[in-house]
């Protein structure tokens, strides 16, 4: 299943790989909990040249998502590339 082109890498520690297009839903309490959940996701996304699109919205504003920094150091240049 690694190598199948339908399939991609998740991000988050407790889901490895994915289908294209399978929804998904993420409960959080907090702030917090919403970063640590969308900054691996994006990051995977990134790194495997895959249109990502973040819409903000409470509890974490326009500016702060722009404030988040991605661990990887080539998520920053996938990110300007769009």
């Amino acid at each position: 299943m690694a190598n199948l082109p339908h399939i991609t890498n998740f991000g988050l520690p407790e889901i490895d790989r994915i289908p294209f297009g399978m929804h998904t839903c993420h409960f959080y309490s907090n702030r917090d909990q919403l970063v640590a959940a969308l900054v691996p996701y994006f990051v995977a996304g990134l790194h495997s040249n895959e249109r990502c699109f973040w819409m903000t919205t409470s509890p974490l504003s326009v500016r702060e998502a722009g404030q988040v920094r991605f661990i990887s150091s080539t998520s920053g240049t996938r990110t300007r590339r769009g």
